[in-house]
């Protein structure tokens, strides 16, 4: 049996369980809409470009994190620690790209490349040990998670001691957090990238189709010879890995990393 023999067996839905999917999935963006259209009549400034741009700019940064949540969801896990990562990331991203200015290293780009490449690693890592112990201590995501995000929480505390930091280049804050192509901010077109990807990903790859096995029936998915555990570690490294991607992005927003970013985005 192939990934893609499994991936319509874990659906297991009836039709009128469709017909009920479909008519929520058409709802949501019905009712979207006529708020857009509410909106529009109470306040003549919401339509101005800047306002919409704003919207959209501020939409992505849960856009990317969202994406993460969703992979573990349909693996059939859950994830309280992305909070938590995007603080997480965004106090190593800061840390090391000033420890790396002190320490004499010239090349911005490095500078750059180095910090948020550790931003990212820290994510993977939270990511990694939460996939690990739901796989092999059968502990249940949400208690995992949940631990995990009081750690990831209180190591960035500490590195910070509570305080921001500040001093990080500023070729980072203008090209990931201010630049602008055709006046749209970089980081909506990086989200519909991300999301492209991840389309692609779910619907034209095997680790996608074996997600969506293993989220509709783990153990038959297991039995056909499928890699379950290290399916579930990736599925949580990459949501750790789109969270801390955020936790990058909103580092160079506001201009310094610090350990209370992202406390909205917990769930």
């Amino acid at each position: 049996m192939t990934a893609r023999d499994l991936a319509p067996n874990a659906a297991g839905e009836s039709a009128p369980a469709k017909i009920a999917t479909w008519l929520i999935a058409g709802l949501l963006p019905l009712v979207i809409v006529a708020l857009f259209i509410l909106f529009a009549l109470l306040e003549s400034r919401f339509l101005r470009t800047a306002n919409l741009i704003n919207l959209l700019r501020n939409a992505s940064y849960l856009t990317v994190i969202a994406t993460g949540q969703m992979l573990v969801l349909i693996i059939g896990g859950f994830d309280l620690s992305v909070g938590a990562v995007v603080a997480l990331a965004s106090v190593t991203t800061a840390l090391t790209m000033t420890s790396l200015q002190a320490a004499g290293l010239e090349s911005i780009v490095l500078v750059i490349a180095l910090g948020c490449l550790a931003g990212l690693i820290a994510g993977a890592i939270v990511g990694a040990v939460n996939g690990a112990c739901v796989n092999y201590l059968k502990i249940s995501p949400f208690m995992v998670t949940l631990g995990t995000m009081s750690v990831a929480a209180g190591v960035a505390l500490y590195l910070t001691s509570g305080v921001p930091i500040y001093g990080m280049p500023d070729e980072f804050t203008r090209g990931f957090g201010r630049f602008r192509i055709a006046g749209i901010p970089f980081v909506i077109y990086l989200t519909f990238l991300i999301l492209a990807c991840t389309w692609v990903m779910m619907n034209h790859t095997i680790l996608g189709r074996y997600i969506y096995a293993i989220g509709g029936n783990p153990q038959a998915t297991r039995n056909s010879g499928v890699s379950t555990d290290l399916y579930l570690i990736v599925t949580y490294m990459l949501c750790g890995l789109l969270a801390a991607t955020t936790g990058v992005l909103l580092t160079a927003r506001v201009g310094s990393g610090e350990a209370t970013l992202g406390g909205t985005l917990m769930l």
